[in-house]
């Protein structure tokens, strides 16, 4: 399995990759993950930001 920490650095080098003017293939081929991990990588950081913001609101209310 991978860390979360290497999903986040994966992401920040492929879009800093796509922003120098990389396509997205070419930049998750040289990391060796394919397109499709790459996007299900993206939507389970979404996930993790939209938890952790419900779970400091709830302890916050709860308080």
């Amino acid at each position: 399995m991978i860390s979360a920490e290497s999903r986040q650095l994966a992401l920040n080098l492929v879009k800093e990759a796509v922003e120098s003017g990389a396509r997205y293939a070419c930049a998750c081929e040289i990391l060796g993950i394919t397109e499709r991990t790459l996007r299900r990588w993206k939507e389970l950081l979404k996930e993790a930001v939209f938890v952790s913001k419900d779970v400091r609101y709830f302890s916050r209310c709860l308080r």
